[in-house]
């Protein structure tokens, strides 16, 4: 059966993880084209958690009427590993990665709002992998090695600032 996975630990395997890689993420941001390397970016860190312990996820995990890029712990449970639903966005201009970062608080703001009373909890995380400079609610940055990237998460703070922190697992702890 797979393990399910803590929050703390899903989110420290993803920045060791772009940290040990860093030149190559950076080299992603820098294509041509700009954006383009977020599924890239989720299949390394699915190979990279998944080559520890076999971890429960799932890909474009249908959450009322919106699909999440990851979803972990959908059938085991517990207080410290809550149901995790992920976004992600990379993108080389900050403008772009605030904006689809911003999107994606958006969605997940309306289906927490319309949770019904006593329905499992889940931990929404909006990640975000670009530039320095990119600004959205209430979020953590973490620097990616030395290469002048950052890691930008949502917190607890993104969903209280929304009115939604009660129908969030934030709530709990």
């Amino acid at each position: 059966m797979p393990t399910p996975i803590e929050p703390a630990t899903m989110e420290d395997r993803l920045s060791q993880m772009l940290t040990a890689m860093a030149p190559i993420v950076k080299k992603a941001n820098d294509l041509n084209g700009g954006g383009g390397y977020e599924n890239w970016t989720i299949v390394q860190y699915l190979l990279n958690l998944t080559s520890m312990i076999d971890y429960e996820y799932q890909r474009e995990f249908q959450v009322d009427r919106m699909r999440v890029d990851i979803a972990f712990n959908m059938t085991n449970q517990s207080p410290q590993t809550p149901l995790i639903l992920t976004e992600w966005k990379c993108n080389p201009d900050a403008t772009k990665l605030s904006t689809g970062c911003g999107q994606d608080i958006d969605k997940f703001t309306d289906v927490l709002r319309e949770l019904p009373a006593g329905q499992v909890l889940p931990l929404p995380l909006v990640i975000g992998i670009g530039p320095p400079g990119a600004n959205f609610p209430d979020y953590k940055a973490t620097n990616i090695g030395d290469v002048n990237m950052k890691l930008y998460t949502s917190t607890r703070d993104t969903w209280e600032t929304r009115g939604v922190l009660d129908k969030t697992w934030y709530s709990r702890i």
